[in-house]
């Protein structure tokens, strides 16, 4: 509870001397909530909950069950 994977994403970015607005992160739940805000694009899984759903750029097709993140790699990268 109360963890999320925002800082250190943010974190990594600055590590890396990467603009975040370079950047693309895909989420399923709540801890992937401010991760998916940081990112330059913010994805969601289609079975995400509403409210990650409504935080993300981009909403997918597919659910985490069935290559999402593939699916986000070859429509956004």
């Amino acid at each position: 509870a109360g963890v999320n994977k925002g800082p250190g994403f943010r974190r990594l970015a600055e590590r890396r001397a990467i603009d975040r607005a370079h950047t693309m992160a895909s989420g399923d739940n709540f801890n992937d909530l401010e991760m998916i805000r940081a990112a330059g694009i913010g994805v969601a899984v289609a079975n995400a909950p509403e409210e990650i759903r409504a935080a993300a750029d981009i909403v997918l097709q597919a659910d985490h069950e069935h290559d999402a993140v593939a699916e986000a790699i070859r429509q956004y990268a």
